[in-house]
């Protein structure tokens, strides 16, 4: 099985769980967190449409390339953002917290340091 994809990888460091590939290839699906600090569609609600309408999977945000998804994360999480030369650093700037990465987009940077704060347990 090949790496899933970064967004897939951000949502599941967020506490989405049994992600899958639609049959296609064409989506992600998972189950959102139950604390209700998801943004999310219901795949029904979406293009293309889920094959089956009972699930309540839910498309997987694009964290990586969708504002509207990654924007809230930035705020509750304090996340700054600023140009590093070619790319962009994203960083937490606060001591419990702490840490800072690099990408070459802001959300990819946000992404990036979400998926490091959760290896390190300060998520």
């Amino acid at each position: 099985m090949t790496e899933k994809p970064l967004h897939v990888q951000v949502a599941e460091a967020l506490g989405w769980t049994n992600s899958e590939e639609n049959k296609d290839g064409d989506y992600w699906e998972a189950l959102p967190p139950q604390d209700g600090s998801a943004h999310y569609l219901f795949a029904e609600d979406c293009w293309p449409r889920a094959s089956y309408e009972e699930s309540q999977e839910t498309l997987v945000p694009h964290y990586d390339t969708d504002w509207s998804a990654t924007g809230p994360l930035i705020e509750k999480y304090g996340i700054e953002t600023k140009p590093n030369g070619a790319f962009w650093q994203a960083w937490v700037d606060e001591p419990a917290i702490g840490g800072a990465e690099v990408g070459p987009t802001p959300l990819l940077a946000v992404c990036n340091l979400i998926l490091a704060l959760k290896a390190a347990g300060k998520l």
